[in-house]
């Protein structure tokens, strides 16, 4: 008999400016130790680690591994999971599509995920799991589609094949080692995967077309993350892409947990409006990619990022924006979040998905809000969406980890 475990919580490094080794290591005890402090201070914090690629190369000395291991024991710090999407410097002046690169067609990315694997079996201890989130696939060479245009069905072919080579080297590694390492796409708005029905698409027409030894092994090592943000903003129902992927039988690896801007255009009037609007523009920054959903009438249009939606869309029906908020936050000023949304996400990953404990809090987007929306301190901020998403979902921080 199963036994339904408790949610692993832990916040996503990612957020932290670190392409180095040397930056991870300050990061770790300037940010994630002092958070560890508030919120966890006699039990294991888990926390999500972000490797840039340039890290991944400086890790590849086995003292640098166990250098970074005993730091993480030190702090009482446990990785459970590796956010694998960033290849390359999350934190430059201008990431937008960069962060795409390289795809899942190209060599690169499988070798860097499997790296990935290696270093967390080495991290973790053989009785936790581990996951990985990473990229769906790619972003769209020739325009949005519902699924795929004729010339990015290459990079899909590819994408599938890929996989399949790294599902079979995670089986090796748990063969080997004891540790259970899994890879988890995570769908985003735009993307060549960006909502459930993509998701099972493409595990039902490229990566399940084997015999069933090689369908077992994708099944068990290949699965979804799930980020809530991501899943609102394409006016998705929690609930039934979760049941989606429950139908489908394939395996939900990890949440992350975040929210998305909201603005419903129809409570608001005249002024109202272009009030909001007005507020909206101060979160289309320069870094980051900031897909945008308006939903109007029977329709829903999406724009690449904030700046064209404002552009181009009327301030009429809802808008969902593709920007991590602070998952404490209901609401800023006249403009809404998708807060509540979370709380379905969990419930239904306790009905659809019940084994499933991995739960990240990626709110990335710190250093970036308009400034009268950051809080004293990151390590605060954090500290904050850690405490208000465990009380969510009833759990203690001796259950943390």
């Amino acid at each position: 008999m199963n036994l339904i475990p408790q949610p692993q919580i832990g916040y996503c490094t990612n957020v932290h400016a670190g392409a180095t080794l040397e930056q991870v290591k300050r990061n770790l005890k300037e940010f994630s130790h002092e958070i560890k402090k508030l919120v966890s201070p006699e039990s294991p914090l888990g926390i999500g680690m972000w490797f840039s690629s340039t890290c991944v190369l400086q890790l590849s000395d086995i003292a640098e591994v166990e250098a970074i291991k005993s730091l993480l024991q030190d702090f009482g710090l446990v990785p459970f999971t590796f956010n694998g999407f960033p290849f390359g410097d999350f934190h430059q002046p201008i990431v937008k599509h960069k962060v795409y690169q390289p795809t899942w067609a190209d060599e690169q990315r499988l070798d860097y995920t499997i790296r990935l694997a290696e270093i967390q079996s080495q991290l973790l201890s053989a009785e936790i799991e581990g996951s990985i989130s990473t990229l769906p696939l790619a972003w769209p060479s020739d325009g949005f589609s519902r699924l795929w245009n004729d010339g990015d069905l290459a990079i899909v072919q590819q994408s599938a094949i890929n996989l399949k080579k790294c599902a079979n080297t995670l089986h090796r590694i748990f063969e080997q080692t004891g540790s259970k390492i899994r890879v988890a796409i995570e769908p985003e708005p735009g993307c060549l995967i960006d909502n459930c029905d993509g998701v099972v698409a493409f595990f039902n027409q490229y990566l399940l077309d084997q015999e069933s030894v090689q369908n077992d092994l994708v099944r068990e090592y290949v699965g979804i993350c799930h980020d809530v943000c991501h899943s609102a903003v394409m006016f998705e129902s929690q609930r039934d892409a979760l049941k989606t992927y429950a139908d489908n039988h394939i395996r939900v690896v990890k949440v992350q947990v975040s929210s998305a801007i909201e603005i419903s255009f129809e409570s608001l009037d005249h002024d109202q409006r272009t009030m909001a609007i007005d507020q909206l523009t101060l979160f289309a920054e320069d870094r980051y990619l900031h897909q945008t959903s308006v939903n109007h009438g029977d329709t829903i249009g999406l724009f690449e990022d904030l700046p064209s939606a404002i552009e181009r869309a009327e301030p009429e029906g809802i808008w969902r924006v593709h920007y991590h908020v602070p998952i404490f936050a209901e609401r800023f000023g006249i403009i809404g979040t998708t807060q509540s949304q979370i709380g379905d996400c969990f419930r239904a990953m306790r009905e659809f998905h019940p084994l499933t404990n991995h739960f990240e809090i990626e709110t990335y987007a710190w250093n970036v809000l308009p400034a009268d929306l950051k809080e004293d301190s990151l390590q605060s901020a954090i500290a904050k969406e850690i405490a208000w998403f465990a009380e969510l979902v009833g759990s203690e921080p001796k259950n943390l980890v």
